[in-house]
């Protein structure tokens, strides 16, 4: 199960080339980030993304990024 204040650190520490999305399992992006590290601008995403995560309600970030980890905790 993922936490948010990890991804938010992650997306702060290691924006520029993606760090969070790889965390977050969304490869594509963590590739287009790697590719675009050298212009900086996933650095600006990365940042603009840490203060969304940390910000965001815990209950928002689990129904969207840890959606299948709750289903499966429910079931058992």
């Amino acid at each position: 199960m993922k936490d948010k204040y990890v991804t938010a650190i992650l997306a702060l520490i290691g924006g520029v080339i993606g760090l969070h999305k790889l965390y977050l399992k969304n490869d594509l992006l963590f590739v287009i980030s790697l590719t675009f590290c050298w212009t900086l601008i996933p650095l600006f995403f990365g940042i603009y993304e840490a203060f969304r995560f940390w910000n965001m309600d815990h209950h928002t970030f689990n129904n969207k990024f840890n959606r299948l980890a709750i289903n499966i905790y429910k079931e058992t």
